[in-house]
């Protein structure tokens, strides 16, 4: 399954001043009626997210915003039904035989070409751009089932003159074989310089300390932002020594882990919740995490501590590793909590949506 937003976002953005004047050029492109797709790759942690982020809190368009997971990257369109999610909350009208198309390959299963799907897909954006300036964020896009990408490379490739833009974030090293022969403009993210660190760290950090924390970081933000996390004044000053295991590379999921068990049994039971909500709207999460006592509370706790980020339309984890993080400091039995209470709570709008007897009669 893929997650899905639409809305805008916030993100502050520490550096990458290339990137944003790029990104900040692609967004007036989409202002004027004309479409692009861009690739941005880099490895975990260098900020792909926060990227895309910035875009959905800088445009005035509408928003689109599919993230790939590992668990169901094999289930073949899972992208493709999430996409036509986000299409009918924003009440696109596709043509009538593509539409079908779509229904049968991502509802009932029937059979179509390939090129008869991303036909289909192509028809759905376009009717999409008709309506309103389109912007695809594609998070985790290495997630993303390859069935998903090919109809969605088909399409992106034949959107050009519309104003579709889509930004496709992936690891280095990974991604789609379709994404890769459809000849997408790439942008690679480097790691942050020694003036960056200095923002993320601290205007008061010593250029020494910056740097020695920006090469143990490897330049990455997330390691520096956790970095940040730890460092004392004096650490920064450069008065004391610095932390000996400082959390970067697999050590960062340690110190997410560490963060989850920080908080007390409500927050790690409402972060279970957040964790094994994929596909999920905001109003669920909210729902399934008030199932359990003092949940919204613990919801709120999470969001202090940096583990999750909220808005009207949304509850969403701060990095995908915090997913695997969570999991590895609830244990499995939180877990299964967490999963009854999300599944209830369909199955509980899925009665209300159902005609009761009476009602029936009256149809009748």
């Amino acid at each position: 399954m893929v997650g899905m937003g639409i809305g805008q976002g916030t993100a502050d953005v520490v550096g990458r001043r290339t990137e944003l004047d790029l990104l900040g050029g692609v967004l007036s492109n989409l202002d004027r009626g004309s479409g692009v797709t861009i690739r941005l790759r880099g490895d975990a942690g260098m900020g792909k997210t926060t990227l895309l982020d910035w875009l959905a809190a800088e445009t005035t368009a509408a928003v689109i915003r599919l993230t790939g997971s590992e668990s169901d990257a094999q289930l073949a369109y899972s992208g493709l039904a999430s996409l036509m999610k986000s299409m009918r909350v924003l009440q696109v009208e596709v043509p009538s035989p593509h539409d079908q198309v779509l229904a049968d390959t991502v509802g009932t299963g029937s059979m179509h070409g390939k090129l008869t799907v991303a036909g289909a897909t192509l028809a759905a954006l376009a009717a999409a751009s008709e309506i309103t300036p389109l912007l695809l964020l594609i998070d985790d896009a290495q997630w993303v089932d390859e069935a998903s990408c090919s109809a969605l490379a088909f399409a992106l490739r034949r959107l050009l003159d519309e104003p579709v833009v889509a930004i496709v974030a992936e690891r280095s090293g990974t991604g789609s074989i379709s994404f890769d022969n459809a000849g997408f403009e790439t942008i690679e993210l480097r790691g942050l310089n020694v003036d960056d660190g200095i923002a993320m760290l601290g205007a008061d950090t010593d250029r020494g300390v910056a740097q020695r924390c920006v090469e143990a970081a490897e330049g990455s933000p997330l390691a520096l932002s956790e970095i940040a996390r730890l460092l004392d004044n004096d650490q920064r000053a450069g008065r004391t020594a610095l932390p000996v295991d400082l959390p970067v590379g697999n050590q960062l999921i340690a110190s997410f882990v560490a963060r989850v068990n920080a908080l007390d049994e409500a927050g790690k039971q409402a972060m279970a919740v957040v964790a094994a909500a994929i596909d999920t709207t905001a109003g669920d999460i909210h729902d399934a995490v008030s199932r359990f006592t003092d949940g919204s509370a613990g919801l709120a706790s999470g969001e202090v501590a940096g583990i999750v980020r909220s808005t009207p339309d949304s509850v969403e984890l701060t990095h995908p590793l915090m997913r695997t993080a969570i999991r590895d400091a609830v244990g499995p039995s939180a877990v299964r909590a967490a999963n009854a209470a999300l599944a209830q709570v369909v199955a509980d709008a899925d009665k209300r949506a159902r005609p009761t007897r009476d009602e029936l009669v009256e149809i009748v």
